[in-house]
């Protein structure tokens, strides 16, 4: 009997990683292998090769090639860079992005009709970022070399002047929830108390001082505060793929559960959107459903229902409109986004712009009619349109670096549908290599590549890894394994605990299916992937 070539692969790796020149292993690979289970050899995609040496990467000089060089070189996709995490400021004048020209990602600000960007920090690197809600300026955390224990800034909107808020707190992994529409105080989630449990605090933006609102136990988090300042929306993580949802009195510091179901749900991942009187809120949850469906909660009367319900998974929750009359949110479909708009008071859709392929980040602001829209796509490295809902007028507003190549030749993905041997249909993303992108006449090669999470997803996003092998020739499948997000709560939950060998099974699958297929040659494919995909 034959082992899975990727079980193999994995624990040889982690096997290697382990030997230094002052340890030697005392289990071999292969000892390691004889615990994992049992294949027969037809589900196998291949063996290891033992001849092989790790290999480490060297400096040395980096030559980009000229632009319109094919196929161009590594570098040149690795410089195709974009615009992330867009926000439009208060008033709607401005949008404010994460942008990592200058190999490290920044914040910059633009003007929401478009023009030079400025950047605005110059540091070790941005964590997240919000604007203030008069427009003066934006809070922004980054850590100490990647060591996640951030530190909170603010910066003025000209970038003239900048001051620490809070300093970091040795074991203090912070998350930052919102800033109150008074924009004197915030609130964040931090283990700052034991360096274990995350808790609510509130920040007084003008001292630095902080206060403990709420002791919580493994992971509590604030994700929103009411306009008038009354209410703040808290979560709390449940497994990999759900959370509980509760309202916090800022006075009292009572709780309200606003849903707590079992079996588990998810209600955050959709984000929080108030209405401006702070009479409600919007979100997205996959209670008692499959897909996460809009969701609205009601404070007086204490009650949430169902707002709307796209066929699949709607994220990215936005209240917009100058006097907050509209909804929009995004409709996940295999990996690509489609917007939607609706008129809260009718119920009416409203006519959205065309957009690049891809996914979305979607922007509101009070006192507005634009909306702010970030494209993260296939061919799209990372696009901001603004559009003036009340003109109907959509206006590029940052345009990605496309490093000097072709954007037109990249190869959008196919998705595609298989059958698991238990009768579950997964999904994967395929990218072919057109003609032009090809030595021969002979099927090309694949190149699995694994998502991590694994509570995640492969999708139709910009992948410079990607491109650069399918303009090489190399076919690339990214599969979506059971337990992955975007296709119902279901799937998500077929590879819990003792199921997770289940999805490991499911690239066996995959890969007979693309050889019956016949579009790629499964003799010779690899496959690669990262944090858990690794």
């Amino acid at each position: 009997m034959l082992r899975s070539a990727i079980s193999i692969v994995a624990l040889t790796t982690a096997v290697t990683a382990c030997v230094t020149a002052e340890t030697k292993p005392t289990v071999t690979a292969e000892e390691i292998v004889e615990e994992q289970v049992e294949l027969d050899a037809e589900e196998t995609i291949g063996g290891p090769d033992y001849s092989l040496e790790a290999t480490s990467p060297e400096a040395g000089k980096v030559n980009v090639g000229l632009a319109g060089s094919d196929p161009a070189d590594i570098a040149r996709y690795l410089l195709a860079r974009g615009a992330s995490g867009a926000l439009l400021s208060p008033g709607g004048e401005h949008v404010a992005f994460r942008y990592s020209v200058t190999g490290v990602p920044q914040l910059w600000v633009t003007r929401a009709t478009g023009g030079a960007p400025q950047q605005l920090t110059f540091g070790n690197g941005i964590t997240f970022f919000r604007w203030m809600p008069d427009g003066s300026g934006l809070i922004y955390g980054a850590d100490n070399d990647g060591n996640e224990q951030e530190s909170y800034y603010f910066v003025s909107a000209d970038g003239t002047s900048e001051r620490l808020l809070l300093p970091a707190v040795d074991g203090g992994f912070r998350s930052f929830g919102a800033i109150a529409d008074s924009g004197s105080e915030a609130v964040f989630a931090s283990t700052e108390r034991n360096g274990l449990d995350f808790d609510i605090y509130k920040a007084d933006l003008s001292t630095g001082e902080t206060e403990m609102l709420f002791e919580g136990t493994f992971g509590f988090f604030a994700r929103g505060i009411s306009p008038d300042g009354k209410h703040i929306i808290i979560t709390e993580t449940v497994g990999e793929d759900s959370d509980n949802l509760f309202l916090m009195d800022t006075e009292t510091k009572e709780m309200v559960t606003v849903s707590a179901p079992s079996p588990r749900a998810n209600h955050g991942d959709g984000g929080f959107a108030w209405l401006p009187d702070s009479s409600g809120f919007y979100f997205t949850s996959n209670v008692d459903r499959e897909f996460a469906a809009v969701h609205f909660y009601d404070v007086s009367e204490g009650e949430m229902r169902v707002a709307f319900e796209p066929d699949r998974d709607a994220s990215q929750v936005e209240v917009c409109g100058e006097n907050g009359e509209y909804l929009a949110f995004a409709e996940n479909v295999d990996g690509f986004h489609s917007l939607h708009v609706k008129n809260i008071a009718t119920a009416e859709a409203i006519d959205a712009p065309r957009l690049a392929e891809g996914v979305y980040n979607l922007s509101c602001a009070a006192g507005s009619s634009r909306m702010a829209i970030g494209i993260n796509g296939w061919n799209t490295p990372g696009d901001i349109k603004v559009w003036d809902m009340a003109r109907n007028a959509p206006s590029p507003t940052f345009t990605s670096t496309d490093a000097g190549l072709d954007l037109g030749r990249f190869v959008r993905p196919e998705s595609v549908t298989i059958p698991a041997r238990d009768g579950v249909d997964l999904q994967g993303l395929l990218y072919l290599p057109d003609e032009t992108s090809r030595s021969s006449d002979a099927l090309p090669p694949v190149l699995f590549i694994v998502h991590g999470g694994p509570t995640a997803q492969s999708m139709a996003s910009f992948d410079a890894i990607v491109q650069y092998h399918v303009d090489r020739g190399i076919a690339v499948f990214e599969p979506n394994v059971r337990g992955s997000t975007g296709f119902g709560r279901t799937y998500v939950t077929l590879d819990d605990q003792e199921k997770r060998r289940d999805s490991v099974r499911d690239l066996i699958d995959m890969a007979d299916y693309l050889r019956t297929d016949g579009r790629v040659d499964m003799d010779r494919a690899a496959v690669a992937g990262g944090s858990y995909g690794g």
